[in-house]
């Protein structure tokens, strides 16, 4: 899934994302992205009845979710950096 910046609150996300634990190094944090996303779509069980569609959105507003608490904090779950 990539990480973009379709409406107000997802541009919101990506600047948070992008500019606090990843300090606007936009190639580090679209591969933490990547890896985040991975990490919830191999890992979630909720997500294995799901249709294929259903299962990448509720993969993205939970990477999303807890990824913005973690910007807000400059913190990654994939790096584990913070200022």
């Amino acid at each position: 899934m990539e990480i973009h910046a379709a409406g107000e609150e997802e541009r919101r996300f990506v600047e948070e994302f992008v500019l606090k634990p990843h300090r606007g190094d936009w190639t580090l944090a679209k591969d933490h992205w990547t890896r985040i996303m991975r990490h919830i779509a191999d890992r979630a069980k909720e997500l294995e009845d799901m249709k294929p569609d259903e299962a990448a959105w509720h993969a993205e507003n939970l990477a999303r979710t807890v990824s913005l608490g973690l910007a807000q904090a400059y913190k990654c779950w994939a790096c584990g950096s913070s200022r």
